[in-house]
């Protein structure tokens, strides 16, 4: 299994594991994920939540 593999595989656990927890009016989950560059210098850092039960299938990357 290479990176890219893994990588896709623990995003697929994120999107599920949300899905699975999520309880209305009891347990709210997101699926998200938080996204960091270093850009001339400073830091840029994010939170990245998607809206509802679905998400792409890749997370973003640099590379």
């Amino acid at each position: 299994m290479n990176q890219t593999d893994v990588i896709m595989s623990t995003w697929q656990r994120v999107i599920m594991a949300a899905n699975d927890y999520y309880e209305p009016a009891k347990f709210t989950t997101f699926i998200a994920y938080e996204w960091s560059a270093i850009s001339v210098g400073q830091n840029l850092h994010m939170d990245i939540i998607f809206r509802g039960d679905k998400a792409p299938e890749n997370t973003h990357s640099r590379s």
